[in-house]
């Protein structure tokens, strides 16, 4: 006969984790004198022969397992029952459990950062949840769902949306932000307080919530968090409007009636850097002069850069150039 000294089990916390399940806690028939060992087995649902997954697990009178959990199985097989067997060791009935494994597996690509400004110019990373993606679901990095995607502060699908919170710690997603990376517009400009030195200054990659025209707000950062102020004038590369800025929104307010004129010479380029003496001398335009971040334009509207080459020169002066975006990198001595 069942006694608190001797107490049947009636019942027990089961959990998926991962690709398993897990187990978390029993139930007593009577609250126990004191900490109780008992076995644990299982089987798939028709099997006849248990396999044991431990023999002396201590459970306290709470019915807490010693170790906090005991994984039951890490592999299991997605929708089929299994039988899980408990026996007190110290003589009393034994207690079945049945468990279904079923798991649905959702991947998608998504956006992580630590902080919200940087966040929409990341490379999409995939991640793995047990939940359509939202307020609640555990993020895994991997298909098994053995691992929670933690360091990041921040989380939204690569494909767009609202950017949500996420623990760190836990991969848990939290609550959406004010903040998307959607309709954002990445765009190259150069700003400043004075419409007789912008045309000479560092172009600069900003973004827009919307092509370039009067009544834009221009942020610094991709989720659209920061408005870039502190200027009062702002050149688009491409456009070469001097445009008024609202120095403390960001917002185009209109045009200062002036533009920029892009910045013409005479380059030698290649692909490899032993041929740039042998060159041909091609024209090439800039909105500001040669050197570390401008960028090169093969016409006039600089709407075309200058790609495919790795090096280039004016006046003798050889200089590395992105062969993507056609930007002048630095010389030797700078980098």
């Amino acid at each position: 006969m069942a006694s608190s000294s001797c107490p049947y089990i009636t019942g027990a916390n089961i959990g998926i984790q991962g690709l398993g399940f897990t187990l978390y806690k029993v139930q007593w028939q009577y609250t126990p004198l004191g900490e109780q060992t008992i076995l644990v087995q299982y089987r798939k649902q028709g099997d006849v022969t248990w396999i044991n997954v431990s023999t002396n697990q201590k459970v306290d009178a709470a019915g807490n397992l010693s170790h906090g959990s005991l994984i039951i199985l890490s592999s299991a097989e997605q929708d089929t029952t299994y039988e899980v067997r408990f026996v007190n060791q110290c003589g009393s009935l034994e207690y079945i459990q049945t468990f279904l494994y079923s798991v649905n597996l959702f991947s998608d690509n998504y956006l992580l950062d630590s902080v919200l400004y940087n966040i929409c110019g990341n490379d999409p990373v995939t991640a793995y949840s047990n939940q359509a993606f939202g307020v609640g679901a555990t993020m895994y990095e991997d298909a098994q769902l053995s691992t929670e995607l933690t360091g990041y502060n921040y989380i939204g699908l690569a494909s767009g949306g609202t950017l949500y919170n996420i623990n760190s710690g836990t991969g848990v997603v939290g609550s959406a932000t004010a903040y998307s990376c959607r309709d954002s517009f990445k765009l190259k400009a150069m700003y400043g307080n004075n419409t007789g030195t912008i045309c000479n200054s560092t172009i600069q990659t900003v973004y827009a919530d919307g092509s370039v025209e009067v009544g834009i707000f221009v942020f610094t950062d991709a989720a659209m968090s920061i408005p870039l102020t502190g200027n009062d004038y702002i050149v688009f590369v491409g456009d070469l409007i001097i445009y008024t800025l609202n120095n403390a929104t960001g917002e185009v307010t209109g045009t200062s009636g002036s533009s920029c004129t892009g910045y013409s010479n005479y380059y030698n380029y290649s692909k490899v850097i032993s041929d740039i003496p042998d060159a041909t001398p091609t024209k090439l335009f800039t909105p500001g002069s040669f050197g570390k971040g401008a960028i090169m334009y093969t016409d006039v509207a600089m709407t075309a850069a200058l790609t495919t080459y790795n090096y280039i020169s004016l006046n003798g002066v050889i200089r590395t150039i992105n062969s993507t975006t056609g930007e002048v990198g630095c010389l030797a001595e700078e980098c």
